[in-house]
């Protein structure tokens, strides 16, 4: 949302006025004589009196609004509020200190009282229309959205072309989340004055969030040519590329990057654009630029580096990490990446002396320590891997089951099952309390065709955690797949979305579980979902296509399986898929 500063009096407090009938506040500790106080732009206003009644003291009723006033500002409420108080007893009718001293309360949330000094006001003078705006306006930051509505717009009907009134209520029918009729008022704002900036940029916000892509990209345009500032080019640039309009967001990231060469998020942004459509000498150009105007050099260079590694480029990766070594030998980051480039360039020895010169004490040593012994185990040196495991375990005062799960992995890599589950039991003895230690038990039991016992170590999961999405997704699919308890693994796997929705491949699961429970639509539907979360997985491809076969979608079918089939690497998967789809083609 774009705010705008409120146009305000600067006022030089020289010295105090003379009063007779009233007595300030306890002024605050160390507040300086010759204050600058910041009011509002509402001047007092002097109220007539009928004869016979009490002459206002204005001069009075000022002072104690400009001292409130500076209290509100400094957030002293509780002086504010009394001093705006003795300013209405000094004039009962100044209503522009009743205006500031309703606000002060509904920001101390006292909101009754500031509806009640509203109702003053409207007493005053009923027919007042500002009065009544300022009520509705009060009644919308109350969130009486309906009420404040309702003023708006008998408001219109007696001033249809009041633009700021046509500006509020389409805000406030955004916060009852009415976006059509927000829609509506911000296009009669914008047809009755065509530059209204904000008109335009809520049109645009609210274009985008009804997917009026078209609407969206043009108010973000009118927007941009009434008022161009780097915040609103950096939001409309993200619209375009979601909308795939990549010349056009380049071409804002590019002006950014003209109005000021230091911007790290334009560039940053333009960088990632072109790595996506593979220019990535062009966002290494940008990178280079940026270099010389950007406050965080080490970032930078840490880019150009990792481009460098993606182009294959290794000796030119490798002289930039080292040179950031040079001036910060600490940089682990940037040591991991040099160990990485060099191994990568064929120089496998170096690579590893890199890792192990970063110390356990040093930031970074985790990533180290994965890295190396993912070396060792490329080039099959598992006893060296297993040998620095071991004594980093050994000597560390902290947590390393995350240790003795990589010792368990290459025990398995190697086929030696019975020391890998053996590390897996003694981190459990180790970490009784840890779900992670029973879930990874269990999958290796899963991998080794010990379904029930990796049952039995999930259901130890819940026992920790009765709400772990993994646990309960991998209990229901396994539940589904055997066609047993199938009520039961609905119900897990629901629990499991729940968790997390967006998720592919538990969504996968409970299509299948629906499937198995002959819901067909229901699963179909389910698996499309999966599938958009998760396109690459040929699983769920497969098991869609078993869907629509079901269905009695034999065109589907043959199209799903096709597309698993294309994405299978493994020869078993491949034979079952290309046997479903022998069964369909004549």
């Amino acid at each position: 949302m774009i705010k705008f500063k409120q146009i305000v009096w600067v006022i030089m407090i020289v010295g105090g006025f003379v009063l007779t009938s009233c007595s300030p506040p306890t002024p605050h500790m160390g507040q300086p004589i010759g204050s600058v106080l910041t009011v509002s732009k509402e001047k007092p206003v002097v109220s007539s009196v009928q004869d016979g009644e009490e002459q206002p003291d204005t001069q009075c009723s000022y002072f104690y609004f400009l001292w409130g006033k500076t209290a509100e500002t400094e957030g002293r409420y509780d002086e504010a509020l009394e001093a705006y108080e003795k300013a209405v007893v000094c004039d009962s009718g100044a209503d522009y200190v009743i205006r500031n001293l309703t606000v002060l309360l509904l920001r101390m949330n006292r909101k009754q009282q500031a509806m009640d000094w509203v109702e003053k006001l409207m007493q005053a003078d009923p027919e007042d229309q500002k009065v009544k705006l300022f009520q509705a306006d009060l009644l919308g930051a109350m969130g009486e959205g309906e009420r404040a509505i309702a003023i708006y717009q008998a408001h219109l009907v007696l001033e249809p072309k009041d633009t700021e009134v046509l500006l509020k209520l389409g805000k406030q029918y955004l916060s009852s989340l009415d976006y059509l009729k927000a829609r509506d008022s911000f296009e009669q704002l914008v047809l009755i004055e065509p530059d209204s900036l904000l008109g335009f940029y809520y049109l645009a916000r609210l274009y985008r969030e009804l997917k009026f892509n078209q609407k969206a990209a043009e108010a973000y345009q009118k927007t941009l040519d009434l008022n161009w500032t780097s915040p609103l080019a950096l939001e409309a640039a993200d619209f375009y590329e979601s909308q795939k309009m990549t010349e056009q967001a380049v071409a804002l990231y590019q002006e950014l990057l003209s109005d000021d060469e230091s911007s790290e998020d334009a560039a940053n942004r333009l960088v990632r654009l072109y790595l996506i459509q593979k220019q990535s000498d062009k966002a290494l150009a940008v990178l280079k630029e940026l270099r010389g105007n950007a406050l965080d050099n080490q970032k930078v260079d840490l880019a150009i580096g990792r481009i460098f590694m993606d182009q294959k480029k290794y000796q030119e990766a490798i002289t930039i990490f080292r040179e950031m070594l040079t001036r910060d030998p600490q940089l682990n980051v940037a040591r991991s990446l040099l160990a990485l480039a060099l191994y990568e360039a064929g120089d496998r020895a170096q690579a590893k002396s890199v890792l192990l010169a970063v110390k356990p004490d040093e930031q970074g040593f985790d990533d180290a320590l994965s890295l190396l012994v993912k070396m060792y185990a490329d080039d099959k040196e598992f006893s060296k891997a297993i040998g620095l495991l071991t004594k980093v375990i050994s000597a560390s005062k902290g947590e390393t089951q995350n240790y003795e799960f990589a010792i368990s992995s290459l025990y398995e890599e190697q086929g030696k099952l019975v020391e890998a589950e053996k590390a897996l039991l003694e981190s459990l003895r180790r970490y009784p309390e840890e779900e992670s230690g029973y879930f990874t038990y269990g999958m290796f039991l899963e991998r080794h065709g010990r379904l029930a016992e990796a049952i039995a170590q999930m259901e130890k999961v819940l026992i920790l955690n009765p709400d772990d999405p993994l646990a309960l997704n991998y209990i229901g699919y396994s539940w589904a797949e055997r066609g047993v308890r199938l009520p039961e693994a609905l119900e897990y796997v629901k629990k499991a979305v729940e968790q997390r929705p967006d998720d592919g491949f538990i969504q996968d699961s409970l299509g299948w579980v629906y499937f198995k429970m002959g819901d067909l639509q229901q699963a179909a539907e389910t698996l499309v979902r999966a599938i958009a979360l998760e396109p690459e997985d040929p699983t769920i491809h497969e098991h869609l296509g078993d869907v629509y076969l079901a269905l009695q979608k034999p065109q589907l079918a043959l199209d799903t399986y096709k597309k698993s089939l294309e994405l299978s690497n493994k020869d078993e998967d491949k034979a079952r898929v290309s046997a479903k789809i022998g069964a369909i083609t004549p």
